[in-house]
């Protein structure tokens, strides 16, 4: 895909559970190029040509979003991978965006690590143009289909992506609430540096 990764941070000691911002299918395999973890993913991509074969391949867990019961057999998954020392990662903001501006994290999967005491690693992934700024393009969202958006992202001129690992996470006595919120200001930090995010956000 054209895409040369950096990796700023140490390569985490598994199990851990990577938090990052979101931004295309892409963050799955660039994450995957540095830790091999099982991800949350909505059941709608379990049915994507491809990607769905390839997250069924990776250990992915699906969710059912807006449902209740969904996710609490999610999170007893991840529980469980985590107490067998096996890496998992997830997405806090639910949803893409378009890299401008970080959502709100929900902290209900967060607390999977927080009752396994499973560090948790917060990571800020940047897509970089040849001009180092915020390449637009990347994005993955509205109506577009997975494969259109890929054939887009062959024609792009080569992207750099920026892995930014923090420090790991264990303060579990705080809370999932702040902890959270912990590895929500790590990852706004570092969007925010070299004028990654709009200046709104």
């Amino acid at each position: 895909m054209g895409l040369d990764i950096r990796i700023y941070g140490e390569r985490p000691q598994s199990p851990v559970m990577v938090v990052a911002n979101h931004v295309s299918w892409l963050d799955i395999p660039i994450i995957h190029s540095w830790i091999l973890a099982g991800f949350v993913a909505k059941h709608e991509i379990k049915y994507w040509p491809i990607l769905g074969w390839l997250a069924m391949a990776g250990d992915t867990v699906f969710l059912n979003r807006g449902n209740s019961a969904s996710r609490k057999v999610v999170l007893n998954q991840l529980k469980k991978r985590l107490n067998q020392n096996r890496s998992v990662a997830i997405f806090p903001e639910g949803t893409v965006t378009d890299g401008s501006h970080l959502r709100t994290f929900h902290r209900q999967l967060i607390h999977a690590a927080v009752e396994t005491r499973t560090p948790i690693i917060p990571v800020a992934i940047k897509f970089l143009n040849q001009n180092s700024q915020r390449e637009t393009r990347v994005a993955f969202i509205g109506d577009e289909s997975f494969l259109h958006h890929v054939f887009r992202m062959l024609k792009l001129p080569n992207t750099t992506v920026e892995i930014h690992c923090g420090p790991a996470l264990t303060q579990y006595d705080v809370g999932t609430r702040t902890i959270t919120a912990l590895a929500r200001h790590y990852i706004e930090q570092k969007l925010h540096e070299n004028d990654y995010l709009s200046p709104a956000a």
